[in-house]
């Protein structure tokens, strides 16, 4: 079968060849989630039910079905508190956005709005598919697409990498192609990056500093400092000034327009050509390599100890899916 090119399958080739195999080719991706990637997920739900016009309290059932994927996490005290952060930073985006987002669609400025539109197109004999977080069309008939992101600090400073480097983006430049192809336009599609900082903050002591000494060992203090610290709840109360308010004065609210090029663009569309016919996705193990530079990447890599032999993709570690790209449902 002709292999389907995603963002998330060629920024995963680019970043390891074999990585990609046992992503994609056998399908095993890790057990367990990590509380950015649960608060990532969850608040996405959030904010597709904001582009459906469905309330917060509507946000918030949906924001729910996501704890069906890991439950295990969802139960534990990690996963309450990235529960409860997930809550505040959608209602602080409903809180910023609901009436200016009411006015742009009563004054014609946003049409047509499409949720999770998902895409598959051809193009110079390759298939490319993705999804949407939101599509919609402006007073002059243009096609705007909006990505959503949770953020750390690191994206608070406009002139920081993570905002630079994104007109070299390969899902913006993907989306970007695809648009083109299903809508037949010349211009280029306005693509805006629509991003929530999450809080730097961490759960404080609810008393005062408590000393070692104070403790027959460092068992105890440590079991001392953990029944000391403040609940989700109380931790939630003292930071929700931060997103709570409509005009949004601590900025962690960031809607920006990237602008490319049309040269840069269509050279960056080449580039993932290039990448697709140098290592062609649909290779046997024995024709992939490994990028040693990347194991240590983005946190380390999940499968470094199957590369090192130390474990199995057969192995509690690992699911297997049923489906190359389960983000999916069409493809």
């Amino acid at each position: 079968m002709k292999p389907i090119l995603t963002a998330s399958r060629l920024e995963t080739k680019q970043r390891c060849d074999m990585r990609d195999y046992y992503s994609y080719e056998r399908n095993y991706r890790p057990v367990g989630l990590t509380k950015g990637l649960a608060i990532g997920t969850m608040v996405h739900k959030g904010l597709e039910s904001f582009w459906k016009h469905q309330t917060v309290s509507e946000a918030y059932d949906s924001m729910g079905t996501v704890k069906e994927e890991e439950p295990l996490f969802w139960e534990g005290p990690q996963g309450e508190l990235a529960e409860q952060l997930s809550h505040l930073y959608v209602y602080g985006y409903y809180k910023k956005y609901s009436n200016e987002m009411a006015s742009q669609v009563s004054d014609g400025l946003i049409n047509n709005i499409e949720v999770e539109k998902e895409f598959r197109v051809e193009i110079e004999g390759h298939t490319f598919a993705g999804k949407l977080d939101v599509l919609y069309f402006d007073e002059l008939d243009n096609p705007v697409i909006i990505e959503h992101k949770t953020a750390s600090s690191l994206a608070s400073d406009m002139t920081s990498p993570y905002w630079t480097s994104l007109p070299m983006n390969i899902q913006l430049t993907i989306y970007k192609k695809a648009i083109q192809q299903l809508y037949g336009t010349t211009l280029q599609p306005i693509t805006i990056y629509d991003v929530i900082l999450t809080t730097t903050k961490k759960l404080s002591q609810k008393r005062p500093y408590l000393r070692k000494s104070d403790f027959s060992t460092p068992e105890e203090h440590d079991e001392a400092k953990l029944a000391n610290l403040e609940s989700p709840t109380e931790f939630i109360k003292r930071i929700g000034g931060d997103y709570y308010t409509h005009n949004d004065p601590h900025k962690k609210y960031r809607r920006q327009e990237i602008i490319t090029a049309d040269y840069a663009y269509n050279d960056r569309f080449r580039q993932l050509l290039l990448l697709e016919k140098a290592m062609p996705s649909n290779r046997p193990e024995q024709e992939r390599y490994r990028n040693t530079a990347a194991c240590s990447d983005y946190g380390g890599c999940p499968f470094l100890d199957v590369c090192l032999g130390h474990g199995m993709l057969e192995s509690a570690a690992f699911t297997k899916k049923k489906k190359r790209h389960p983000e999916l449902k069409n493809v």
